[in-house]
């Protein structure tokens, strides 16, 4: 098993943004690594699938692109 050291990761989850024009990555740097809802997610989701309504995502990213991803669509709460 390898680690890699010195890179900062946060995980982030949130509710579906309303809107995400399919930019989450290129505009913020966060990777969506799953989406549903409840306790049933999907990992590793098709970037060019819609997101389903009421869904929450799951996503990676450093600090900054928390940031970004917060300023861009907002932080919704995620369901439950």
């Amino acid at each position: 098993m390898r680690f890699l050291v010195g890179i900062l990761a946060s995980v982030m989850r949130t509710g579906r943004p309303r809107r995400t024009g399919g930019v989450i990555r290129h505009d913020t740097g966060c990777t969506v690594v799953a989406v549903g809802a409840g306790d049933h997610f999907d990992p590793n989701p098709d970037a060019l699938e819609p997101l389903p309504a009421e869904s929450e995502l799951v996503l990676v990213g450093d600090a900054e692109a928390e940031t970004r991803f917060i300023e861009r669509f907002g932080r919704a709460a995620p369901a439950g």
